[in-house]
């Protein structure tokens, strides 16, 4: 359980020092961040903010289904409904 919540940690900061210059694989590591600690707080809210900062960047009305539902998913976690 202490791996877990470390690799949501570090996986979830650089996630988000990443979205603006690789959001794509900014994308990557807050899942990996999420998988890692599924009830983590910190985790979903840097989920929700990549995922709504690639979202806005997506022209495919596709691209931004997914990226929309993945936010959206943390935000209901979150409480934020």
């Amino acid at each position: 359980q202490d791996l877990a919540k470390e690799i949501a940690l570090m996986a979830g900061g650089r996630a988000q020092a990443l979205k603006e210059t690789n959001p794509r694989f900014a994308c990557h590591l807050v899942e990996m961040a999420v998988r890692a600690e599924p009830e983590n707080r910190y985790a979903h809210e840097v989920r929700l903010d990549v995922y709504q900062y690639r979202r806005g960047l997506e022209t495919s009305l596709m691209a931004n289904g997914l990226f929309g539902t993945a936010a959206n998913e943390s935000k209901s976690l979150l409480g934020e409904e």
